[in-house]
């Protein structure tokens, strides 16, 4: 009646299934227990790691401060226990590193090795001791862990560098590094640089590091790095120029409206006083005036000397004296110019479709009937820029500085301390612009171009150094300059534009900072203790500026200049017997009689002239003449020279045979025949 049901049939089918079931789960279990050991091993390892490195990194860090007080004189001796990170890594001691500092003029003050304190563990993690310093990874993946002993504010340096002296026993101690002085510190420096721009290269396994700190913590400075060579160069210079246009007249000295209403509408900063009348936008009076106020922007000849230097050697050179136009020749980039100092009846136009374009001026910029004309600038924000070593003066109907679109903003001048500004008589626009000369101290003489061919209608009284003479139409902008006066029939009216705008270098310039303080030692401390290699030497000679008084520049005699110690005048000792420069029109005629008294094998070979402007010190004429014998003399004409006041003659003979050198110099100041002193 019933159908049969296979019970043993189905019984074997569920028995199969729990044997691949439990075979299943040993699987998984044994695929879970290989992942955890795996995956917690690697944890395991990558958090011992980070153990051995922290501990590392506090170790360094704890040698750091007890290493610096024996380098630093305030011990003598300290040591750290090394034990615990021995274990995990090596610890070394290394004769790497080095620290140059030098001037832009190629002067080295500082060149020192510096001596590295090392860990490394397993896994190529480092952490070092490095010039007082403590530095975790190497090249581009090094950071800092702990800082140097280096200082720069307010134009002083100062750099003790701790210097690591490894143990070249090689002994590898007991468990202990110690730290002992060796020799006294060294002073690496002259003490006061004026004027120079100073240049620290490290060279480094932690380059990048050191890098990063200048840049993180130190102001006024640059950086850039050297990948390849692992190397990071630091520029102490000021970036910025100081001070504002805010103001529309700021003057080292007085400020004079004199009879015949001329007109100032600005606010007006002096360190002098003010005579006549002010107009400001509350109306006429004193409310707008600072009297007696300290003027202590940088002046910029220093700058102003640098940049024309560069811009004589790398610029494309043009003649102004019949006009031209200066633009960024279709290349669609900024673009700098050189001149020599013109005086024009024709227009110079700064056209900046495609960029900024800036000209410098080696002499003095005269407009005698001619124009400077900005196009092309509002809608591009561009400006043009004129820096100059000179003087500036324009005069006639016709003359005059412009803008197209009127913004003051976008024709800059720039000068030096000793620059005088000039304005005789011109009809309207006058001069749209502004004028940038800081001083601290009125210039000293008169303006070059008033008084020469037809600036005199620009002639101004002599005590100022920006002058709007009698009729010379309108200043619109701004001046930062010395001693103001503006005469009759004559308007100063401050730009608004120039609200909040900065005066500002070209492109990848920089400053000097006028003093820099440079306090740099070296302090070696020998460390023992650790695995060390060759020994680290510390600088023997620090360059300094010459100390006597011979006009030479040795430190060793009476007038020679070899290196030998004897302190009087050996047998080289070649002399500039007499020297006489007579102008001849634009060139001079130089004489010299010389000799080399001694009558030594060792006899005259060559005299050098050379010839300096002395307002801006551009060396404007060289010349080498060789010469024999032991006495003898020398006649030479240059070829012109510009038409400047004063110029420095220098004749310098030398004497360099027989193994020995020595050079006598006699130097003259004289005038141009066609324009006295």
């Amino acid at each position: 009646m019933y159908d049969s049901i296979p019970v043993g049939d189905e019984g074997s089918e569920r028995g199969q299934a729990g044997v691949l079931g439990f075979a299943l789960l040993i699987g998984i279990v044994a695929v879970g227990v290989t992942t955890v050991l795996l995956v917690g091993g690697a944890g395991l390892a990558d958090t011992q790691e980070r153990v051995e490195v922290k501990q590392a990194t506090q170790t360094m860090t704890l040698i750091d401060s007890q290493a610096s007080t024996v380098a630093l004189g305030e011990n003598p001796v300290q040591s750290v226990s090394v034990d615990g990170i021995k274990r995990s890594g090596t610890l070394q001691a290394e004769a790497t590193g080095r620290l140059v500092v030098e001037t832009d003029d190629g002067t080295t003050y500082v060149d020192q090795e510096l001596g590295t304190l090392f860990y490394r563990n397993e896994g190529g993690e480092v952490v070092a001791y490095q010039g007082g310093g403590v530095w975790r990874g190497t090249g581009t993946e090094s950071r800092m862990i702990s800082p140097p002993e280096f200082h720069y504010r307010d134009g002083t340096l100062t750099l003790p560098i701790v210097v690591v002296n490894p143990d070249t026993s090689g002994a590898s101690g007991d468990g202990r590094v110690t730290f002992t002085p060796n020799g006294s510190s060294l002073s690496l420096a002259p003490g006061v640089i004026e004027n120079e721009i100073l240049t620290i290269t490290i060279t480094s396994d932690y380059y990048v590091a050191w890098g990063g700190y200048f840049e993180q913590r130190v102001d006024g400075v640059t950086v850039e790095y050297d990948h390849p060579a692992d190397t990071v160069e630091i520029t102490l210079a000021e970036l910025d120029i100081d001070g504002d246009y805010t103001t529309g007249v700021v003057a080292a000295g007085d400020v004079t409206a004199e009879n015949g209403n001329p007109n100032i509408e600005s606010e007006v900063l002096t360190s002098g006083t003010v005579t006549g009348d002010v107009n400001c936008d509350a109306g006429t009076g004193s409310d707008c005036i600072t009297e007696g106020s300290s003027i202590d922007n940088t002046p910029l000849d220093m700058a102003i000397d640098r940049l024309m230097a560069d811009s004589e050697a790398n610029d494309p050179e043009v003649n102004l004296d019949d006009g031209g136009t200066l633009d960024d020749d279709g290349t669609g980039d900024d673009v700098s110019y050189y001149a020599e100092g013109f005086v024009t009846s024709d227009t110079v136009t700064f056209d900046l479709t495609d960029g900024n374009v800036t000209l410098f001026v080696d002499g003095n910029v005269g407009l005698d009937g001619g124009s400077i004309r900005v196009e092309n600038g509002e809608d591009t924000n561009h400006y043009a820029k004129v820096f100059t070593n000179g003087d500036f003066a324009m005069r006639g109907g016709t003359a005059s500085v412009t803008v197209e679109s009127d913004n003051a903003t976008r024709f800059q001048m720039f000068g030096t301390s000793e620059m005088h500004f000039n304005l005789g008589q011109s009809n309207n626009p006058g001069y749209v612009g502004t004028v940038y000369a800081p001083r601290n101290e009125p210039a000293d003489g008169d303006n070059d171009l008033v008084g020469t061919g037809s600036f005199n209608s620009a002639k101004c009284n002599t005590d100022a150094d920006f002058c709007m003479g009698k009729g010379s139409g309108t200043f619109r902008g701004a001046v930062n300059a010395g001693p103001f006066s503006v005469h009759q029939s004559t308007d100063f009216v401050y730009a608004d534009e120039l609200e909040g705008f900065e005066p500002s270098l070209p492109t990848g310039a920089v400053l000097p900072p006028p003093i820099t303080f440079l306090h740099v030692s070296a302090n070696r401390i020998d460390v023992t203790g650790v695995p060390g290699s060759e020994d680290v030497s510390l600088q023997t000679a620090t360059p300094t500026p010459d100390s006597d008084d011979d006009g030479d520049t040795d430190s060793d005699g009476d007038g020679d200049s070899d290196s030998d110690d004897d302190s009087d005048a050996d047998s080289d000792a070649p002399s500039v017997e007499s020297l006489t420069v007579t102008p001849d029109g634009a060139k001079f005629d130089i004489t010299a009689d010389l000799s080399d008294p001694s009558g030594d094998s060792d006899q005259l070979e060559e005299v050098d002239i050379s010839i300096v402007r002395k307002k801006n010190d551009k060396v404007k004429y060289e010349k080498t003449i060789t010469i024999s014998g032991d006495s003898g003399s020398i006649s030479h004409k240059t070829t012109e020279l510009s038409n400047e006041k004063e110029y420095e003659i220098t004749v310098t003979v030398s004497d360099s045979d027989g193994g020995d050198s020595a050079s006598s110099t006699e130097t003259e100041t004289t005038c141009h025949k066609n324009n006295g002193c």
